[in-house]
């Protein structure tokens, strides 16, 4: 499975329309990612002005669930975290009541490995509808790597970091977007526009 990060699975979730996606945690994370994740898309959301999450997070006999999904719009986004207690029967009720969701509806169940082989077992059909959409969450994913960041700079000017930090400070240093970054990144920032 593809490593995903929150920010880029929020986005998913928001842009893709009829899209169910999985993202497999740790069992003891599912509830902190679920609370993330509802974070992330209300953030979306709030800025689009339309659509609202909907966080089943609360245990819900399982029919109950099937009937609750039915009744969300296509500008909304379910979350349903799925810990170990719940595998089966909620696998079997999604796999039975996939008719019953429409096809607009966007979701994202959050569970752990144990989760995922559940659903793939007990769940073929609605297994088909999430396809390839299965990701790990991996906290750093997304996030710039700034000591490769630097080497590549480094690299691409043949410039050291102490001699782009002396140029700005006597203001030599080119008007380049790269300098500016550069700067920042070794928390120089305070040097621009020198």
């Amino acid at each position: 499975m593809t490593p995903i990060g929150l920010a880029e699975l929020a986005d998913r979730a928001w842009l893709e329309p009829g899209g169910w996606s999985i993202v497999m945690v740790e069992e003891s994370e599912i509830v902190a990612t679920t609370e993330d994740l509802r974070k992330e898309v209300t953030f979306l959301i709030e800025d689009e002005g339309v659509g609202s999450v909907s966080d089943f997070s609360e245990a819900k006999p399982a029919p109950a669930l099937v009937d609750a999904l039915s009744r969300l719009g296509p500008d909304d986004v379910a979350l349903l975290p799925l810990p170990a207690n719940l595998h089966e029967s909620v696998s079997r009720s999604l796999d039975y009541g996939r008719g019953r969701i429409p096809g607009g509806v966007r979701g994202v169940i959050i569970t752990s490995d144990a989760g995922v082989q559940a659903l793939a077992a007990e769940a073929p059909n609605f297994w088909s509808w999430v396809g390839p959409r299965v990701w790990t969450l991996d906290p750093r994913a997304g996030q710039l790597d700034t000591e490769a960041r630097l080497a590549s700079l480094r690299q691409g000017t043949g410039l050291t970091n102490a001699e782009v930090v002396q140029r700005a400070e006597a203001g030599t240093l080119a008007a380049d977007p790269i300098f500016s970054e550069w700067l920042v990144l070794l928390g120089k920032g305070d040097l621009l526009g020198r």
